[in-house]
Order: C-alpha cells, then structure tokens, then sequence
C-alpha cells in the first residue's frame, strides 16, 4: 500500500490538503514525478456515492483509485475518477463529510 503524509486544515466549509508521498507507489508521486507540484485533484462529498460513480462512469471518467479511509475518517469511501480531460485533474468523490461537525470559521 502507498505511503503519504497528510496535513489538512477547514477554512470555512473547505478543506484543504497537503499530499507528501512517501514512496515513489502511489497517484500522488506518480503525479509529482511526472508534473511537479500543484493541484492534483479537487474533491466533493455526496450522500449518493454509488451513484455519482455510475454517472461518472458513463460519462467516460474512470476509476483511478478506492479505497476506504481510517482512523479519524473511518468508513468513508473515496474514489479517484479520471476528469483530466474535462476539469485538467482528477476528481475525488467521498461519502460523508469529514469535519463537517465543524462550525464556519467567522467572517
């Protein structure tokens, strides 16, 4: 299994990460290596999963990677689809929505 190191922070209703690989294994060094750094994927929470795979899926936008997470964000399922062509990265779509207990931060 690929290894990372992640930081991540709410700002508002958004969360941001920072993706350290490891190992040279996973799509996030795949990615390094091949572009350098920058925005690899932008993600969003839906309550139907199943089916915003399926529709991805139709639409041509493969899976890339799955897997379920642990820890903190137990039992939330992610997926990488392959957006490239239409948004110029990837897309990540969980279940659920880690830190959503979180309140806005003020404005």
């Amino acid at each position: 299994m690929p290894s990372t190191r992640v930081a991540s922070a709410m700002i508002g209703r958004v969360q941001w990460e920072l993706i350290q690989p490891l190992d040279d294994t996973s799509i996030f060094a795949q990615f390094l290596a091949e572009k350098g750094e920058g925005v690899h994927h932008i993600a969003v929470g839906t309550t139907n999963y199943e089916e915003v795979l399926a529709a991805e899926a139709k639409r041509g936008n493969g899976l890339v990677m799955n897997c379920e997470l642990d820890g903190r964000f137990r039992g939330i399922k992610v997926s990488y689809l392959n957006t490239q062509r239409d948004l110029g990265v990837l897309l990540e779509v969980f279940n659920g929505t880690p830190g959503s207990a979180q309140k806005p931060d003020p404005a």
